[in-house]
């Protein structure tokens, strides 16, 4: 789902330079995935499963540009239709760089100067909150302490599966944060838009707050480096005194990281890539 929306401004800039008015996007529905072995992926066996297109299309639809989004098998796909997926075979390196770029590059694109690419209809108001988190499994820097936000006494939310509020919980028990099940990626981002400041590792979730260009810090994994903010307010938090730095900025308080230099880190599971 976030290569989807990492893609939407190359998708743009392909509408500029063909003088076309809108996209047609096929997701297909059959397309095996090619995760590591070991890696639990979502879409249980598939790259975009049923759940997954159900979820993100409100999100599409409420686009201008978003003529049309069709989920079917790859076979029924045109042959004409411009292939996104030609980032997989080989010629991008898609363990670093900047997701957004592999995209210009495979296509001889100019980039421009970021900008919000997804607008948001409105919709009944979300709940606000300070610190909006956001954590997969995969992709996690053992060395951020989330603990460090009990500190802040602010408001913090967590988007996620149920799942990964779980383990999110589990290796941070003393933060009080509340689990915010959304039915769609529209209402998320609706969620993210309204905090203050979202906080997350390189997942989907972050991938709507880059398009938002909403204030964000990444969670920081240096061994895959492929989500990199660009735009607005944004940071990268390597470790916990990094990341109090950056929200002491951020949320205009000030917590010192001086409690968190000797403490363990906290547990957390196998990285996945």
């Amino acid at each position: 789902m976030g290569d989807i929306v990492y893609s939407i401004p190359s998708m743009l800039k392909l509408l500029k330079k063909f003088k076309e008015t809108g996209v047609c996007l096929f997701i297909p529905s059959d397309k095996k995935a090619t995760s590591h072995p070991g890696v639990k992926h979502i879409g249980e066996g598939l790259m975009f499963s049923q759940g997954m297109f159900n979820y993100i299309k409100p999100l599409l639809d409420g686009q201008d540009y978003m003529q049309d989004v069709i989920y079917c098998p790859e076979s029924e796909i045109p042959a004409d239709a411009i292939d996104f997926d030609i980032i997989r075979f080989g010629a991008v390196n898609t363990a670093a760089c900047n997701i957004i770029d592999y995209y210009f590059k495979a296509f001889a694109l100019i980039k421009e100067q970021p900008q919000a690419w997804v607008k948001l209809p409105s919709m009944p108001s979300v709940d606000h909150f300070d610190v909006l988190v956001g954590r997969s499994s995969r992709y996690v820097n053992k060395e951020l302490d989330y603990r460090v936000l009990a500190d802040y006494e602010i408001k913090c939310g967590f988007v996620g599966t149920q799942q990964e509020f779980e383990l999110f919980s589990h290796d941070f028990p003393e933060l009080a944060i509340s689990y915010l099940p959304t039915v769609s990626a529209l209402e998320t981002a609706h969620y993210i838009a309204n905090s203050t400041v979202y906080l997350g590792n390189q997942s989907f979730f972050f991938s709507l707050a880059e398009s938002l260009q909403h204030p964000r810090v990444l969670e920081v994994f240096e061994p895959v480096p492929n989500v990199i903010p660009s735009g607005g307010l944004c940071a990268q938090a390597l470790s916990t005194k990094g990341l109090v730095l950056i929200l002491n900025e951020l949320l205009s308080r000030t917590v010192s990281f001086d409690a968190y230099v000797n403490r363990p880190t906290a547990f957390v599971l196998t990285n996945e890539i």
